[in-house]
């Protein structure tokens, strides 16, 4: 049969202390997510960009600071993150792993 989180190693709760979710429901929630937000038609359609300036593109860089929603230092992106609860804080990578101490 099937085997649940305990059988396979895992905690019943994630790490933000919410119940597993099984296979099923976890792909029922991205593709809901993405109906919602992603597909063309999507009642509340939202966009992302994500771009990375080297120097030879610095007036550029620099021109689109003054675009509404552009986040361009570490605070802004700390400020964004208040109010995104389910992203972490701090990054993956600086997270000490209990078997590493």
């Amino acid at each position: 049969g099937k085997k649940g989180p305990a059988e396979k190693g895992l905690p019943e709760t994630t790490k933000n202390g919410n119940k597993r979710k099984s296979p099923k429901e976890l792909k029922e929630r991205v593709t809901g997510f993405f109906d919602q937000f992603f597909l063309t038609d999507a009642p509340e359609r939202r966009a992302m960009s994500a771009r990375v300036f080297n120097h030879t593109s610095k007036a550029e860089y620099e021109e689109s600071l003054n675009e509404p929603g552009v986040l361009s230092t570490y605070s802004d992106m700390r400020y964004l993150k208040e109010f995104l609860p389910t992203w972490p804080v701090v990054p993956y990578w600086r997270i000490e792993k209990k078997s590493e101490r």
